[in-house]
């Protein structure tokens, strides 16, 4: 069906305003993402619940306007029905005074959706974020914001831990896609920051800081460990450093270190 043919099928023009005969939710998400760029004002949109909704097998009329788009327009006040959205998302789930509230999914027009736990129209309790990407947040919310959980990201690489502002905050754990892994306190946009340990899944640092022999670090015969302080994602060094049988500054030697590193 091209989209001219959709615009046909769904939309209709009254003396009332725009009228979006969709039908289903994906069918009112169809007719929005087609006419983002042409349709102005507030529009009608008649959605039909499914048997286990509540009042059963029925039709619903709801008013869509961009005006009240972060709020929706729900087809019952409360009980299990729809929130429909003016750019096409839409959630199905529990409601209360025409706010999501309990257990429900919102899918959102660029692909993200939430299923969750809902409280007065914000996620909250348990429940995932899944993203169009692929990646996966599952865990905790409280007033809209994830604050403790698990994101497995499309690479393979994964976070589980504490986040703020939707970026890892605190202590948690990452691992990332070649098997290396940070278990730490993190900070500013998401960065290893404060006290931490990095275990290495190859054997490049057991064998370079084997060679210096002065790190007080804890070492494995598959890998290195950075086990100390860190700062905007860069190692500053051991908490309690140790020169054991050198005499050279220990600074001096760790700047020689990360040089041979990095370079």
């Amino acid at each position: 069906m091209t989209s001219h043919e959709i615009h046909l099928e769904y939309g209709k023009h009254t003396k009332f305003g725009h009228l979006i005969l969709a039908g289903t939710v994906k069918n009112f998400m169809g007719w929005a993402k087609l006419n983002a760029n042409t349709q102005r004002g507030p529009a009608w949109a008649y959605i039909e619940h499914t048997a286990s909704d509540e009042g059963g097998r029925r039709g619903y009329l709801v008013l869509v306007d961009a005006a009240n788009g972060d709020e929706g327009s729900a087809t019952v006040e409360n009980g299990i029905g729809y929130v429909i959205f003016y750019d096409g998302s839409y959630y199905h789930g529990e409601l209360k005074d025409g706010k999501k509230h309990g257990n429900g999914k919102y899918n959102l027009a660029n692909g993200d959706v939430y299923d969750c736990e809902w409280k007065d129209g914000k996620s909250h309790g348990k429940g995932a974020y899944i993203f169009a990407n692929g990646d996966v947040y599952d865990g905790e919310w409280k007033d809209g914001i994830g604050f403790k959980g698990r994101h497995t990201y499309a690479d393979g690489a994964f976070y589980d831990g504490e986040w703020k502002d939707d970026q890892r905050h605190g202590k948690g754990t990452y691992t990332n896609a070649e098997g290396d892994i940070y278990d730490g306190e993190w900070k500013d946009a998401g960065n290893m920051h404060g006290k931490g340990k990095m275990i290495y899944a190859n054997d490049d640092w057991y064998t370079i800081v084997r060679a210096w022999g002065w790190w007080q670090n804890t070492l494995s015969g598959d890998g290195g460990v950075q086990d100390g302080m860190w700062e905007d994602n860069v190692f500053i060094g051991p908490i309690t450093p140790s020169l054991v049988s050198y005499r050279y500054d220990d600074q001096y030697l760790w700047s020689i270190l990360s040089g041979y590193i990095e370079g």
